[in-house]
This record gives structure tokens, sequence and C-alpha cells, in this order.
């Protein structure tokens, strides 16, 4: 089961080792809803490479004496190979996720601390050793050589110390329940709950769930975590191209200006907002380079409205990590003045001018004649053809008036009646 931990204050350092790669850390999970029946560790390499003298060792802590470097785990794989698929299974008996090349039930998943994984050549120690006696951060009672090493973080620059070459976590205050390597050479963390997510004895999936509009997540108001590393892109340029993108979906809760943004993001973004679903998708705005490379894009909103936003990057490989930062901005309602007004779209658009106010914008070209609690939209015509602009649905006694370009443009039509 997932718990809080108590953590120690610690050192957050690497351990000065060299590594040489052969066998690597591919993927893991050490925690689950319920009984952890599934916890398991995969280990990628060549087909059919020797792991004679190569041992996976589990560091931690042994409570309140020790904050690093004791083995919690050592399994000797001597006689195992890695499989056909090009990689290695080291779970417990109860393992159903996949096919386990070797099973040990005296494996110990620890999963409310910082951990480190290692696969090690040449280990002699055994479990119960401190191989960090002064808890420095350095391995001076380590034997053998590490051939790859991951830290799983609960909590950074507190809890456990870690001697991993590579790391991820948290997941958000909670160590990674599970974790797989990506191609690009990150770690991806995985859903505690989301078993299916684990490929163990395959492939990893490293495509976020949000990599294409139908998989739009939820957002909210705040900061929502981006990181479009192993993202492709869609395709999807209504507003602007967008690259290694990801989707997200939002909706207001307030009439309100709402503004979009990866300010704090790293890399070099753009970003844009959509009204309508997926493959009928209407561009309400779009941005790059608003914040230094970064993009911000300001719509309004009614409550209740959801938008559809596209964020990733500039470049056919850039790397965007950081937030989405989703923020209410207040001001008027969306189309309550000609500076607010809102996209329109061939075909009907709903509107509703109960709230709204007066502007007393008028040309003398059309009409002087005040449009009372008036409603604002801009339209963009997709053909040189004649367009209508009615209210004749509406159940109320309307004026209507066009105008070019902006708010300051002539009018070009009007009618009452």
């Amino acid at each position: 089961m997932k718990s809080l931990s108590l953590l120690f204050g610690s050192i957050f350092v690497l351990a000065g080792f060299t590594q040489a790669s052969a066998q690597t850390l591919s993927e893991f999970r050490l925690d689950m809803p319920g009984t952890d029946t599934e916890e398991f560790v995969e280990l990628a390499g060549a087909v059919g490479a020797s792991l004679d003298g190569i041992s996976f060792v589990i560091l931690g802590d042994s409570g309140s004496t020790n904050f690093g470097g004791q083995v919690e785990t050592a399994v000797d794989m001597t006689g195992h190979v890695i499989n056909a698929n090009g990689f290695f299974v080291l779970a417990k008996s109860t393992f159903t996720l996949g096919v386990a090349d070797l099973t040990d039930d005296g494996m110990s998943f620890e999963n409310s601390d910082n951990v480190t994984y290692m696969l090690i050549s040449g280990f002699t120690g055994a479990v119960g050793d401190d191989l960090d006696t002064t808890d420095d951060g350095i391995l001076d009672g380590l034997t053998g050589t590490i051939i790859d090493s991951l830290s799983i973080i609960e909590s950074i620059g507190s809890g456990d110390i870690v001697y991993g070459s590579q790391s991820i976590g948290p997941d958000g205050s909670f160590v990674p329940a599970t974790g797989w390597l990506c191609d690009s050479g990150s770690w991806m963390i995985g859903g505690f709950s989301d078993l299916a997510g684990n490929t163990a004895g395959a492939d990893n999936d490293c495509t976020p769930s949000n990599d294409d509009c139908a998989g739009a997540i939820s957002a909210s108001a705040g900061a929502n975590a981006m990181d479009n590393t192993e993202a492709t892109t869609s395709g999807e340029a209504t507003c602007t191209s967008v690259n290694k993108d990801l989707w997200y979906a939002f909706t207001a809760t307030s009439d309100a200006n709402h503004s979009f943004d990866t300010c704090a993001a790293s890399g070099d973004s753009k970003i844009a907002v959509f009204d309508g679903a997926c493959g009928s998708l209407v561009c309400l705005g779009s941005n790059d380079d608003s914040c230094g490379l970064l993009s911000s894009v300001t719509i309004p909103m009614v409550n209740g409205q959801t938008v559809l936003v596209q964020a990733g990057a500039w470049s056919a490989t850039g790397v965007v990590i950081g937030d989405l930062t989703i923020t209410n901005l207040g001001g008027p309602a969306p189309g309550d003045d000609c500076g607010t007004a809102a996209a329109a779209v061939l075909g009907a658009n709903p509107f509703d001018t109960t709230a709204n106010t007066t502007s007393g914008l008028s040309e003398p070209s059309c009409n002087t004649a005040a449009i009372h609690n008036d409603t604002f939209f801009t339209y963009t015509a997709g053909a040189a053809l004649d367009h209508s602009f009615a209210t004749c649905g509406a159940d109320i006694d309307t004026k209507i008036r066009v105008y070019d370009v902006d708010c300051a443009g002539a009018c070009l039509g009007y009618n009452d009646d």
C-alpha cells in the first residue's frame, strides 16, 4: 500500500564512482494498490548476454541509525542470460504482469523512502551489510563494479541517501510506484494504479497519455506539469504548428479572461487554444515567444466553457519541461466589449446578453442608436463569399452591426427588425 514516510535530514549526493554500461535497469514496480504482489525489476541488454557474476542490489536504510547504503536486497543472477526479447525480469512468485525469468520471494522492495537500485558485477556482500558506514554518500564498503544504478526518490534533499547515476521521482509526495527507461535516456514515472502501463519483458511505452487531442488530460487553474520529451507531433496546425505537442482540457468556472502560458518552463515553446471537439477544432488563439522563447496566450471564456490547449515545442526536436500555467485574469465577460470579442464560427454561435453592459460603440454610417447589453464576436471568412449575420433564432428584440477589421473599423452593415 502507498504510505507516507517519516523522512530524516540527509545528504543528497551521487557517489563518485565510474560505471561501465552493458546490461541496464529498464523498468520497475515497487508499489501498487492493496497487497504488493506485482513487484519486479526489468533489465535490458543484448539477447543472450550472460548475467554470470552480476547481482541486483537494493540500497536503503536500517531505521533511525542508518540513513543509506544498507543492503536490503541482493540477488545473484549467475546462470541466467538476457532473454530473446532483450530483457530479463526478476520478480516475486506472485508476479502476473509478464513472465519472470527469475523469481525470488526474499526480495524487499521498500516503498516508503528513497532507495537505490544497482546492478553490480562481482558483488560479494549480503543483505544487512552497510556499504556507507559514515553516511557521507560514498560507498566505502562496496565490493565489485557498478554496471548501472538508479535513485528512486520520495523526497529531494531529505530522507535516505541515494547513490544512483540516474534518478526518478518524486511522484507528488510519494516515491514512484513504477517507472521505465525511455529511448531518450530519461526515466518516466508510471501510474500507481495503472498496472496495464507496465510492459515487463517487452519494449517500454514512453508515449505520454496526452500525446494527441483525443487523449487530452484535465487541467486546472494554476500549474499543470508538462514534459514533452517523449511526445510526438500530432500535426494539428489550425492555429499554429506546434511540435512534440501535449494536450490539455480546461473548463472555466467563471466568465473571465484566462491566460495559458509556459513561461515557467524551460525550452522554446509554442501554444494554441481551441474550441470544439477533436477533428473539428476552432482556433481561439495561439502564441510563440511571448515570454522570451516561451509562450502565453489570453482567451476570453464563459463559465462552463471547455477549451483544448495544445502545448509543445517550436522545433521538431525541441524539449519543453516545466508547467502549463492557467490563470483566471478576471476582467469583463467575454464579448461584453469589443476588446474581448469572442471567436465565432460559421453556423450557430450561442449568446446571452443578460449580464452584459452597453458599450456605446456606434458608427454614423450604420446607425447611431445604441445597442443595449451588447455582445461582440469576431469572425474570419474562409472564402470570398457573401455572408449573413442574423439573430433570427433569438427570443428577444435585437439589433446587429458588423464592423470591418477591428474595434475602430468602418461599419459594414446594420439591422433592426
